[in-house]
């Protein structure tokens, strides 16, 4: 919530009312050197009320990075939609995935822990600490060098996704199959729910590999499994993907059009290839499905392939 000039959020008795708190921050790569003047463009949020302390602040800051990282632009979909197929909503499934962070691997710990330090330490109690603080040489360097300044969600984002999309697929299907388990306990259904998910994990790795990665493998990956992900992909959503078991063996192809090879070049040639400049990348990219490899089946005399239609925003498109 942005306090904006103009508005209630600036009166002090609305304030008072509602218990505000405010705090500045830099408004993200919102600064330059100026007729040899330093100028920053800055922001006051909300980060308290009385209704919502800090603590919840930062909980739902780490939610949002939750949604921006592992749903919208769907890089996990397969395995969101499995989840909403053992009647699972997506924010209540979101918000389990949250809640079992103690469970996942290290380096989405840390992640996420890095993460909500920033969100914390990017905030200042009034405009004069902050512009104290940037105006000098050694701090305003960490702008520039884009070690500060920048769009937090964006930026770790791009960290989880380039170096630790199989993380997040291994821990995903550990919700699921946790979840897969309470829901039928053990035996002949979970162990044919195990193999579904495990089926997914591959199809999921695969897909992604090699996504905001500069030095990531580019070739055509393959897949073979007895569940025709795709079309179950294509159907309506909480459909079982047991429904979709094949007697033959569905071959899958992952790989990145020459279109999208160009493009990939493109923006580590004019960005860079740290951190710093993938979330850039990430900003203006026309979407990150755009960017994950295309997938095709061999359906005898054509190649179906799994894309992105835009005006279908919650399904996935089909075109050959």
């Amino acid at each position: 919530l942005m306090l904006l000039h103009g508005t209630d959020f600036q009166k002090p008795a609305y304030r008072n009312l509602h218990e505000i708190v405010g705090k500045f921050r830099i408004v993200p790569l919102n600064f330059g050197t100026y007729a040899g003047k330093k100028v920053f463009d800055y922001e006051e949020v909300c980060v308290q009320t009385k209704d919502l302390p800090f603590t919840d602040y930062k909980y739902l800051r780490g939610v949002s990075l939750l949604v921006e990282t592992l749903h919208n632009g769907r890089p996990f979909e397969e395995l969101f939609r499995y989840a909403l197929s053992m009647g699972t909503h997506r924010s209540d499934f979101l918000f389990e995935l949250y809640e079992s962070l103690s469970q996942a691997p290290k380096s989405i710990q840390d992640i996420v822990e890095n993460f909500l330090y920033e969100t914390e330490n990017e905030l200042w109690d009034n405009e004069e600490q902050l512009l104290d603080f940037y105006r000098e040489d050694e701090h305003y360097s960490k702008l520039a060098n884009g070690d500060a300044g920048g769009n937090l969600i964006q930026k770790y984002k791009s960290l989880g996704l380039s170096t630790a999309a199989d993380d997040w697929a291994q821990f995903i299907v550990s919700i699921c199959l946790k979840k897969a388990l309470h829901l039928f306990g053990e035996g002949v259904i979970f162990d044919e729910a195990k193999a579904e998910v495990e089926a997914l994990e591959k199809f999921s790795r695969l897909k992604l590999d090699g996504l905001l990665s500069p030095d990531g493998n580019t070739k055509t990956n393959m897949l073979e499994t007895h569940w025709d992900i795709a079309s179950w992909l294509l159907d309506n959503e909480g459909k079982n993907l047991s429904e979709f078991k094949t007697v033959e063996p569905v071959k899958f192809t992952f790989y990145y059009t020459k279109e999208q090879l160009i493009e990939r070049d493109e923006y580590f040639s004019r960005y860079g290839t740290s951190v710093n400049a993938l979330s850039k990348i990430v900003t203006r990219i026309s979407s990150l499905e755009s960017a994950i490899r295309k997938i095709g089946t061999d359906t005898g005399e054509k190649s179906v392939y799994v894309g992105v239609d835009r005006e279908l925003s919650t399904r996935y498109a089909m075109s050959t």
